[in-house]
């Protein structure tokens, strides 16, 4: 406890600029830490390290620095200094000068975001040397989900930021996928409606769908299927298995629609969405409460309705509200779990 109490002295007086060798700097170098813990640990360089880096996994748990193991190189050790990075590409008070810049239109329409773009904003940040410091923040702001690099062969290399994207029409974006067919189906809406969402959560997930899965793209312009709040992805090397994935009020909602007439049940999907809820609650310590349900496939995510789990298994029939119907609980459950698939 003594050793860890004075690597935490030496670490943070450095940041405060209570010795000369860091002065007032936001950020410093892993190796720089590790010199630092030199004065204060054994001369073990594979023990030091380990500790180290759970000394920094604790003081960045409980907010006073920001370091990541993933990406290692450097250390953050003034949060708020962070949040200003941040606040470069989120704020109007800051993107104002770039709104007559070209690439600030692309990031608005598409959610890209172009390399002149990223410096320009960078610029505004006290404290930050662009050369030095530019690729660690990008790997930071992939490590919070800010930013993504699709998994697209060919965008790969490129950033997109959804969080940006300017909004449109929910109807509008489905267009995309409304083929009509005999052979094309679409699955009910498989649902998880909170209590409470922050916006920024299903950010986190909609940005772990890209980097895992194929977007749709337009091949007219080019265009990745990634919006404001909307993800339209390929679940298969075929592309007859398209997957949408969107936020609404309080409600978290995906649908697959298959292009050839199979049987197929997406209880992986399901799963890798409740898996990615409880993860982000977990990690950033957020008290969210959530129910799964099921709307038919033409059903509106304008509200919250629709039918529960527990009640679906149950009934035979339920209530369709959107169309003063009655629907089959089965259909509308069972493409969803594996153990009801084949029953």
């Amino acid at each position: 406890m003594h050793r860890k109490q004075t690597e935490r002295t030496i670490l943070l007086s450095e940041a405060e600029g209570e010795t000369p060798r860091c002065g007032n700097e936001k950020v410093i170098l892993y190796s720089e830490a590790q010199s630092l813990a030199n004065e204060c640990t054994f001369p073990d360089v594979q023990k030091e390290t380990s500790e180290l880096d759970s000394f920094l996994k604790y003081e960045h748990e409980i907010g006073n620095i920001v370091f990541f193991k993933e990406v290692k190189e450097y250390i953050v050790l003034d949060p708020e200094w962070l949040v200003d990075v941040f606040r470069c590409f989120v704020s109007h008070d800051y993107n104002g000068e770039a709104l007559g810049m070209p690439e600030w239109a692309v990031l608005d329409e598409t959610g890209k975001l172009e390399d002149a773009l990223i410096e320009k904003l960078l610029k505004k940040v006290p404290s930050l040397i662009l050369t030095k410091h530019k690729q660690y923040l990008l790997k930071l702001m992939e490590e919070f989900g800010i930013i993504v690099k699709p998994k697209n062969e060919d965008y790969r290399n490129d950033i997109y930021m959804p969080c940006m994207i300017k909004p449109r029409p929910f109807q509008e974006i489905l267009r995309k996928v409304d083929v009509k067919s005999e052979y094309c189906k679409k699955s009910s809406w498989f649902c998880l409606v909170f209590n409470f969402l922050p916006p920024s959560y299903f950010n986190h997930i909609l940005v772990s769908f890209v980097k895992n899965n194929q977007l749709l793209h337009d091949k007219n312009d080019s265009k990745l299927s990634i919006y404001r709040n909307v993800g339209i992805f390929q679940l298969n090397e075929t592309g007859s298995e398209i997957l949408v994935i969107c936020l609404s009020k309080n409600l978290i909602a995906m649908q697959v629609i298959q292009l050839k007439s199979e049987n197929v049940c997406y209880s992986y999907v399901k799963n890798r969405l409740i898996n990615l809820v409880d993860l982000i609650k977990q990690r950033y310590r957020i008290n969210v409460i959530y129910e799964i349900r099921f709307k038919c496939a033409d059903g509106s995510l304008l509200d919250n309705e629709g039918i529960g789990y527990d009640e679906a298994i149950v009934k035979g029939e339920y209530r369709c509200t959107d169309h003063e119907e009655m629907h089959s609980s089965k259909a509308i459950y069972r493409p969803w779990f594996k153990v009801f698939f084949n029953s």
